[in-house]
């Protein structure tokens, strides 16, 4: 684990003294593309359906026409123009306009607080579209600040323990890891976890969502024991609520397993025995919960599938080829009586698939921009995953500085095991595959 760096923040805002920028309806004139014949209701219904259908470049062009309408219907110093600012420029961020979005929403919380000065409810959605922008400007140091001063907000607002915050820490923990501090972002992983427990209370089913989420956290962080002690947690909540039988457990059960089969890519197959905690195990897990979903009222083709697969991916990572093939062939059969079977084979069986990620050795190179000065490197290769799930034909096209790291790239490739690719339910090569490693090494 590497140390949490200091980041010496300063407040996203140092006053109001903002540098001068062409005012919303100055923008909303230069970057509309024509003006619209369309009334303000006719917009905001246009701007809703594009938002919907996730068409980002149109809704960040409506949303700039609205915004106009608005400042013409309710004037410059409206409250009304504080959503439409703080709007126009979630959908700016959208769209990857990033400096129009950061201009609209500064000018949003400006126009807040001089309405209502420094502690209004309407700043908080400014505040933390504004942090987001930071993050897709790599702004990293300035996303913590600003999602900071939006979650001191929302604490002064809503309470100490409120939930709208956890937002605001995710964010937080995003932009942390993105400079390396991750002691940091772990302490706002954790916080985020206690706010949650203390609001809905340790024995109360609303704390699974967040449960999961602070899970998937110390995976990433490589403590397998609290993560698994974290599923266990949320079987024996499902299970006090809904009895040993409730199809529920399947999620829980299924993270489970999938947090051994993680393991398997950093430890020897052979010495996974038993857990030492009194776990269950992944292929106690993963025959628990087909089991529940086998005997469901209704039993679900396509759950009873996603079962099979995750007990491919199981046998695949310890090494049982042939009971992962076995398996792998069975769930395609499965999907035959799904109703959206067609796709979950081309999307599950169309192409090989990672089922564990050993990490080539970092000694000697650094991750890149990690270090001022750092030279950017890289290994790409080529290989073959075979029907049984290997690589093999590994070649390395790209290498630069040239061997620094080809070993390590070749072992790491031999290391891995596939999902194969399926062809009318039996496994097929797959050639032309490609593996990047990035590092920044010391000129």
């Amino acid at each position: 684990m590497v140390c949490a760096i200091a980041l010496g923040l300063a407040p996203a805002f140092a006053g109001d003294a903002a540098p001068e920028a062409p005012s919303a309806q100055a923008s909303a004139t230069q970057e509309a593309q024509a003006p619209s014949p369309l009334g303000r209701i006719e917009l905001e219904l246009a701007l809703d359906q594009a938002e919907a259908d996730a068409e980002h470049a149109r809704a960040a062009a409506l949303a700039l026409e609205w915004l106009a309408a608005v400042e013409t219907e309710f004037g410059m110093a409206a409250a009304q123009r504080v959503a439409a600012l703080t709007r126009a420029g979630r959908t700016q961020r959208a769209a990857d306009q990033l400096d129009s979005a950061e201009r609209l929403l500064r000018e949003a919380l400006a126009l807040d607080r001089e309405l209502h000065g420094p502690l209004s409810p309407a700043q908080l959605a400014p505040l933390t579209e504004l942090a987001r922008v930071y993050q897709g400007m790599e702004e990293h140091p300035l996303a913590v600040a600003t999602f900071a001063e939006a979650q001191g907000l929302s604490r002064r607002l809503l309470g100490l323990m409120n939930l709208e915050q956890l937002e605001m820490l995710d964010g937080m923990t995003e932009s942390l890891l993105a400079i390396e501090a991750y002691d940091e972002a772990e302490s706002r992983q954790r916080e985020a976890f206690d706010i949650a427990e203390r609001r809905h209370g340790p024995d109360s089913l609303a704390l699974l969502p967040r449960l999961y989420v602070f899970a998937g956290w110390l995976r990433q962080t490589g403590k397998l024991g609290e993560e698994r002690a974290l599923y266990m947690r949320a079987i024996a909540l499902l299970e006090d609520d809904g009895g040993a039988d409730d199809p529920r457990l399947i999620d829980p059960l299924r993270r489970l397993a999938k947090s051994h089969q993680y393991a398997a890519s950093f430890i020897d197959p052979r010495t996974m025995g038993s857990s030492p905690t009194g776990h269950l195990s992944a292929d106690q897990a993963l025959a628990r919960a087909m089991s529940l979903a086998r005997g469901a009222a209704e039993p679900s083709p396509a759950l009873e599938a996603l079962l099979l697969l995750d007990q491919g991916d199981w046998s695949m990572a310890i090494g049982r080829r042939g009971a992962a093939l076995e398996r792998y062939r069975e769930a395609w059969l499965r999907l035959g009586d799904a109703d959206d079977g067609r796709r979950l084979r081309e999307a599950w069986f169309g192409a090989p698939a990672a089922v564990t990620a050993p990490q080539p050795s970092w000694r000697g190179v650094r991750p890149r921009g990690s270090e001022p000065g750092l030279i950017d490197g890289r290994v790409v290769a080529t290989y073959t995953v075979n029907a049984q799930g290997r690589a093999e034909n590994i070649e390395i096209i790209e290498s630069y500085p040239e061997g620094r790291k080809d070993t390590t790239v070749r072992r790491t490739l031999r290391e891995m095991r596939f999902r194969p690719r399926f062809e009318d339910g039996e496994p097929v090569a797959s050639d032309h595959q490609r593996y990047s490693f990035l590092f920044g090494v010391a000129p």
